[in-house]
């Protein structure tokens, strides 16, 4: 392999897949990688060692589809990465593949960890069940001996200690069904953390902060509007009619602003309390403040809020106060920066009186 990096990539890359052909290991984007790399031996190239890595995390989240179209990328990269590993190009291959990295080195073990606890949980129920199935069967094949013992007595004093059997066995019985019917129900209880509450809001039915992030890499390499909003006074709210009523608030305007955004493609998130976020793939800033703007417009005509009264006030309803931010999202690491405008935007509307709409786009913004 000492003359191979004088190679062109072309020749490499045959190189490669004949390695691979006589190693009988399938082209996939890991193993191509790996042999390329070998062969290609550059001690500079930093981005095709990270290719390897995300190629590695890729495989074992294989269920993301973001990923996968990741994969399909990568490997058609692969062999080009030789002629970009000096250049300007390299250097933002490499950059890009170390904040994919980062992102999801942490994120990758918490769902091997999700995924090892599911397994876990669903063998134990059906362990569960194969118990339950052979307690009953044992118990009914007892419980017709006795039967039948009772029917063939021949004096009441022995019916009398067969009946006394059957009923301690069938106590018995029921105290054991109860038992493992608590077991099932506390298993299925870790089934739902671990597999849906995961990423959805117990409340609102919507995906939760996790399973929102969970979706970042779909939002790379596309325009997109965030939108935050919260509820305005919903403290009052809480205090004056109880929590019960503000739970059923908020579900009330997750269904509607939900309905107001069908059609369009977008991920809506419960991100903590009483604040929102929905983030938009695809549309213009433009197009989401009208749409916004109607939300927070004519949220009382879908949403009926209880009265609450404010110091120094009449009586007011619950309202929306809302915060966007848009542009073109060319990193993983953008999230943040998008969220953190959005959130400037909303916190504009509560300076500027609440009930209302703001945004900044990321072109505009120099803070």
């Amino acid at each position: 392999m000492g003359d191979a990096t004088s190679k062109k990539p072309s020749e490499l890359a045959a190189h490669t897949l004949r390695q691979l052909s006589r190693d009988g290991l399938p082209p996939t984007p890991w193993n191509y990688a790996e042999v390329y790399f070998q062969m290609e031996a550059s001690p500079g190239n930093e981005a095709l060692s990270d290719l390897i890595e995300v190629s590695s995390l890729f495989a074992q989240m294989e269920e993301d589809s973001w990923s996968l179209r990741q994969l399909e990328g990568l490997s058609r990269l692969i062999p080009k990465v030789h002629l970009l590993s000096d250049t300007e190009v390299g250097r933002e291959v490499h950059f890009i593949l170390k904040d994919i990295l980062t992102r999801n080195r942490g994120f990758l073990k918490e769902v091997l960890e999700d995924k090892k606890q599911f397994q876990k949980t669903v063998v134990f129920l059906n362990q569960m069940v194969s118990q339950i199935s052979g307690t009953l069967e044992s118990a009914s094949s007892r419980l017709e001996k006795n039967v039948e013992r009772l029917n063939q007595s021949k004096s009441l004093e022995e019916a009398r200690k067969i009946f006394e059997k059957i009923t301690d066995e069938s106590r018995e019985l029921l105290s054991t069904i109860k038992k493992m019917g608590a077991d099932i129900a506390t298993a299925n209880k870790q089934l739902m953390v671990s597999s849906i509450e995961a990423n959805l809001d117990p409340l609102t039915g919507i995906l939760n902060r996790r399973g929102l992030q969970r979706k970042q890499g779909n939002f790379v390499g596309m325009p997109v509007v965030f939108m935050v909003f919260d509820a305005d006074h919903f403290k009052a709210l809480n205090d004056q009619h109880g929590h019960a009523a503000g739970d059923l608030f908020l579900r009330q305007v997750v269904l509607f602003v939900s309905r107001q955004l069908e059609n369009m493609n977008f991920s809506f998130c419960r991100w903590g309390g009483d604040e929102f976020l929905v983030v938009f793939e695809g549309e213009s800033l433009e197009t989401i403040l009208e749409k916004a703007e109607s939300i927070q417009k004519n949220l009382d005509q879908g949403v009926p809020s209880p009265t609450i009264f404010l110091p120094g006030t009449k009586k007011n309803r619950v309202t929306l106060s809302i915060g966007l931010s848009g542009g073109d999202y060319r990193y993983l690491s953008d999230f943040d920066r998008f969220f953190s405008l959005a959130d400037k935007a909303l916190y504009q509307a509560k300076q500027d009186g609440r009930n209302l709409v703001r945004a900044i786009h990321l072109d505009d913004y120099s803070g």
